[in-house]
């Protein structure tokens, strides 16, 4: 069982079927350009994720993509831990890692785009 209650929570730790609490990486501890080649990573492997019928081969590439991007998650858990969590645990797992880091959140906070044929008005005249 993977437990994330603490994540709203700073320093964030883990539980994985081990038993053992993990610290979780904060994303600000990676560097921007570290933080978007991961982000790439898991853009990716959801990619995969979402494809009606993925190849042996995408569906390899997409566990090797989600067991390395939860290694930087959670950089001291033993890799096979990781993959007992499952897919499912994993992907809550990394999710959580994103929606802390600044550049997800930044994602989250834009704004929304105006519908197609509008124009945007000014009061001035």
């Amino acid at each position: 069982m993977l437990d994330l209650s603490q994540v709203e929570h700073a320093p964030v730790k883990v539980k994985l079927p081990d038993g053992v609490l993990y610290d979780m990486a904060a994303p600000g501890s990676l560097g921007a350009l570290p933080l978007q080649r991961l982000m790439a990573r898991w853009r990716r492997a959801q990619a995969i994720m979402d494809m009606a019928e993925p190849t042996d081969d995408e569906l390899e590439e997409m566990l090797e993509l989600v067991l390395d991007v939860g290694q930087v998650v959670l950089p001291d858990a033993p890799r096979e831990q990781l993959g007992r969590v499952g897919l499912d645990g994993q992907r809550r797992m990394i999710e959580a890692f994103f929606g802390a880091s600044p550049a997800a959140a930044g994602r989250r906070e834009a704004k929304p785009a105006r519908k197609a044929g509008t124009r945007k008005t000014s009061a001035r005249r």
